[in-house]
């Protein structure tokens, strides 16, 4: 039970991204990650959500929650605290405006959880749409407890948003099982047939 390095050399990223650290701090919040790996089951999925010392990061696996966030320890130095929760989602409340979309889970036995999403609906025909991390996250929850999601087709990087890092638009990066491919021109290649 050890999260993947490809998966933590994502997740670090994004939420050092989220917590707005820079220099010694995020080389202490990526070692910091690093010791707790070994106790972090592989997410199906991840997102770094909130801005600042709120910032927190959600693992979802299986029937499980984790929540990483940071707080102060006796000594100075912050310290990241794990919690683990199984997933007994109550209710769940989705909004949304334009390429923007809110949702609010609450459960049995912890706190509310709020994600703020981002899509783009695509304006060529037959293009897909695209998601960030945050909003493949809610939908993956939301899915879970048995909300019928359409599993899209790519997701891609977004432009950072206003409140955003340029390195934080980087980050957030999905590989779903179900990924176009294409040649060279971005043309849509045929899948080959067993013989």
């Amino acid at each position: 039970m050890r999260i993947a390095p490809a998966t933590l050399r994502e997740v670090g990223p994004a939420f050092c991204d989220a917590l707005q650290l820079g220099g010694e701090a995020r080389r202490l919040v990526g070692y910091q990650l690093d010791q707790c790996a070994e106790l972090l089951p592989e997410p199906d999925t991840w997102a770094a959500l909130g801005r600042g010392e709120m910032a927190t990061l959600v693992l979802f696996s299986g029937d499980v929650l984790l929540t990483i966030s940071r707080e102060a320890a006796t000594q100075g130095v912050p310290e990241l605290a794990v919690t683990w929760h199984s997933v007994r989602v109550t209710e769940v409340t989705y909004r949304r405006g334009d390429q923007r979309t809110s949702w609010d889970f609450q459960f049995r036995d912890r706190k509310p959880l709020h994600v703020e999403g981002r899509m783009n609906d695509p304006s060529a025909p037959g293009a897909a749409q695209t998601l960030d991390q945050a909003e493949v996250f809610a939908r993956a929850l939301a899915a879970s407890i048995g909300w019928p999601i359409p599993e899209p087709e790519s997701v891609r990087d977004e432009e950072p948003q206003d409140d955003e890092s340029p390195g934080a638009a980087s980050s957030r990066r999905r590989h779903l099982s179900r990924q176009t491919v294409t040649d060279l021109w971005g043309n849509p290649k045929p899948t080959r047939r067993n013989r």
